[in-house]
């Protein structure tokens, strides 16, 4: 099937992240999002995704996908 990713073993501390929730801190929502968003925007521009898209951050051991 093109276009779809299989997560076989999702590795340790890796997150698929989006721009966060801003707005909501006062119903006890935290921001989160990004780890650093001006490379998420640069990854999302390089293979054409709209700036707030969703983003693989990958730390510690990758993840093995197929």
């Amino acid at each position: 099937m093109a276009g779809l990713i299989e997560v076989i073993d999702g590795g340790l501390g890796n997150a698929i992240q989006d721009a966060g929730r801003f707005g909501h801190r006062h119903q006890g929502l935290a921001v989160s999002g990004y780890l650093d968003r001006p490379l998420a925007d640069c990854a999302n521009a390089l293979v054409g995704n709209p700036p707030a898209a969703a983003c693989l951050e990958l730390r510690g051991l990758g993840p093995t996908l197929a």
